[in-house]
């Protein structure tokens, strides 16, 4: 009724709060019900009755209201109560009608609904990271308020902005590719309904600054999974990525440092290495040339054995210096190590090579120019240049040419200091024998007859000279290369190849040959390595033979013949000038002694020669049989050695002709090739010698 008392109610009301119906009518509903829900209840019932005085009649308005009820229990349950008033015939409300239905489920899942709501509107407006929504065209649709502490703009500011216009360029079109990667993805079912993607984009603040963020992005889908915007999540990363920065400069600083030499900033001896093979491959794959050189500074020893080894790395530093001003940008500059330097010139020839020098070269002496008074003038670069691919397609094969050019380039300019201190040989060796007690006359009581060498003969002094200073480093005496004393005995060696065209490339060939023989048969490193070295100077001796008997066509006289027999003890002599030299001095003094004891200069027979001249002699007589000389034709190998043959036991120690034999069946005509640092590689280097500044 209009008191609020219950009439009649349904047995349900025992299910559903536990009383039953005699215990519930009779009583007022508000007897059963929160304060809260009085009030409401109370407000429906105010406005019902004011409408009715108002007489605004509506005898079928149905009113719906929750309550939360007592239960018999004391517990309670929330309602949802639809009623409709009766109203009398004058349209005043007398009583009312009313259906309640539980919603306690439903309002606990509402007010869940609700609190989680909550938390989250919570957690997105107090968050750190900055958390959006946007539409298919890329504009925001909501923006939670640490955008302003992130980058300073306002909530109100940023929506509806397109993305576009709050990021860089590049994060712009990163920003498309990674969208458009999710789209093709989308489309092929590859993408699960929660699945996102990160990426690392720059982004515009208010005041016109960047900042680093990573975003993580997923789909907001409607009802049928259907993409209709994306949600995503910001976080500022510039620290993290200023920390990258950072780490990778310093690991970029630590790799070149790995890969730089300490005292002079060049990249060193490995890099150049790997970078050669890097140009390699380059040059392969594109057709280009390019050319590497191997520098050397001239009399560096001298000059830091008497100004200390701190005026010396100053003069390395100085020296660097300089090849970065010579080279032009594309260049790559080495130390090699030492007072060795190297390059690699990409799209170089010899000539570009060989410019590149003359430029450093003039750096170096215009910088010493400004120093000390100009006393350490002197130092200067001497310097072989290889080409890719006409020299060689290997890094080996490259840096062996080009090192061989280097050393040729600095013979060559010391034995054109010789020659250019004295008049003729004969003056080479008085200054050789002078310092050292003098020579050994040969059979007609003299050195040799004084003949001036012309200037043409002179240069290819030089550059022999040179082809037998590569010969001796590669025999493994480059510690003895700075000898004068060597470096004139080379110079003479040369001068002899010049008066006998016929022997030219005879020592380089007799010296591998030999080698190889003496490895064969068993001798120590120390045994063969005398061989190699004593075969390149063997016939130096000739020196004191006039050219007429070298290369008279027809029978020598007694008296030509005596003299020709004197070159093993000139040649011996000239070798024990040498310092360190002195276990060559039998080999080449003894190395035309037969084994019957009819050789010279000495007779000895058997076991009286050292073995190393008998195997000299062995190879040294090949060597001859199979080149064309003066008197005759050459022969093959296989004539050669069928007439060699003969001599075992007259002329030839049997063991060691037996021993060549199977080393000649073996190898074939490869015995008579000329060996490969004096032939093929030695032209290379003749050619491509870069040169040597002035001293």
């Amino acid at each position: 009724d209009m008191n609020l008392r219950y009439t009649y109610m349904s047995p349900s009301i025992t299910r559903m709060r536990g009383y039953t119906v005699e215990e519930i009518v009779g009583s007022r509903a508000t007897d059963t019900m929160t304060p809260a829900s009085i009030e409401v209840v109370r407000k429906v019932f105010v406005d019902e009755k004011a409408l009715g005085r108002m007489g605004k009649k509506n005898l079928f308005r149905e009113r719906t209201l929750e309550a939360e009820m007592y239960c018999k229990d004391g517990s309670t349950i929330w309602t949802e109560i639809k009623l409709a008033f009766l109203h009398d015939s004058n349209g005043w409300p007398i009583g009312i009608m009313g259906v309640t239905r539980d919603i306690t489920e439903r309002k606990r899942i509402e007010e869940a609904l609700r609190q989680s709501e909550e938390r989250y509107r919570l957690l997105a407006e107090n968050a750190s990271d900055l958390i959006w929504t946007m539409d298919m065209g890329l504009r925001y649709t909501y923006m939670s308020p640490a955008i302003t502490r992130m980058r300073g703009y306002t909530v109100e500011e940023i929506v509806d902005l397109p993305i576009t216009e709050t990021m860089t360029p590049a994060s712009v079109e990163l920003a498309r590719k990674t969208l458009a990667e999710r789209v093709v993805l989308e489309r092929a079912g590859q993408l699960g309904p929660y699945d996102a993607t990160k990426v690392e984009l720059e982004m515009y603040c208010k005041d016109g600054s960047t900042i680093w963020t990573e975003m993580n992005m997923t789909w907001l889908r409607d009802s049928d999974g259907n993409p209709i915007g994306i949600l995503g999540v910001t976080r500022d990363i510039s620290e993290r990525k200023k920390a990258e920065q950072e780490r990778e400069r310093l690991n970029a600083e630590l790799e070149v440092r790995a890969i730089t030499d300490s005292l002079t900033g060049l990249y060193d001896h490995a890099h150049f290495y790997q970078r050669l093979a890097e140009e390699i491959d380059r040059s392969k794959r594109y057709g280009h040339g390019f050319a590497v050189l191997m520098m050397d500074v001239d009399d560096f020893k001298r000059f830091n054995d008497s100004r200390g080894h701190q005026m010396g790395d100053a003069m390395l530093r100085l020296v660097a210096d300089c090849i970065r001003a010579g080279l032009r940008s594309s260049d790559i500059a080495f130390r090699y190590g030492g007072d060795e330097f190297a390059a690699i010139l990409p799209h170089s020839d010899s000539s570009k090579a060989k410019a590149a020098v003359n430029r450093i070269n003039g750096h170096i002496a215009k910088k010493l120019k400004q120093i000390d008074g100009g006393s350490a003038t002197r130092l200067s670069l001497s310097a072989g240049v290889a080409c890719f691919p006409e020299d060689g397609m290997t890094a080996d094969v490259l840096v062996r040419i080009a090192d061989a050019a280097l050393y040729s380039a600095k013979w060559v300019a010391r034995a054109r200091d010789i020659m250019g201190q004295r008049e003729d040989i004969q003056s080479l060796i008085s200054a050789l024998v002078s310092r050292r007690g003098g020579v050994e006359s040969p059979t007609d009581g003299t050195i040799f007859r004084p003949e001036a060498l012309h200037e043409q003969q002179a240069r290819i002094v030089s550059s022999v000279a040179s082809s037998i200073a590569v010969a001796l480093k590669d025999a493994g005496v480059s510690q003895a290369l700075e000898d004068p004393d060597l470096q004139v005995l080379a110079t003479v060696g040369a001068a002899a190849e010049i008066k006998d065209r016929y022997i030219r490339g005879h020592p380089e060939r007799t010296s591998e040959v030999a080698a190889a023989l003496a490895e064969e048969m068993g001798l120590s490193s120390e045994q063969v390595r005398n061989i190699k070295i004593a075969g390149l100077l063997h016939d130096i001796g000739k020196i004191t033979v006039s050219e007429s008997i070298l290369n008279k066509p027809g029978k020598l006289t007694k008296l030509e013949f005596a003299n020709i027999k004197d070159h093993p003890i000139v040649g011996a002599t000239l070798v024990s000038q040498v310092k360190g030299f002195e276990q060559l001095i039998p080999i080449v003094r003894h190395h035309h002694e037969r084994f019957d004891g009819k050789g010279y200069p000495d007779g000895l027979a058997g076991q009286e020669i050292p073995l190393e001249a008998r195997i000299m002699s062995v190879v040294d007589v090949f060597d001859a049989l199979t080149h064309e000389r003066s008197y005759r034709e050459a022969l093959s190998s296989e004539e050669a050695t069928a007439e060699m043959e003969h001599g075992a036991g007259t002329q030839f120690d049997p063991v060691v002709l037996e021993a060549f034999l199977a080393l000649a069946k073996a190898r074939g005509d490869k015995l008579t090739d000329t060996p490969q640092a004096a032939g093929e590689n030695g032209q290379a280097v003749a050619a491509r010698v870069a040169g040597r500044g002035k001293r």
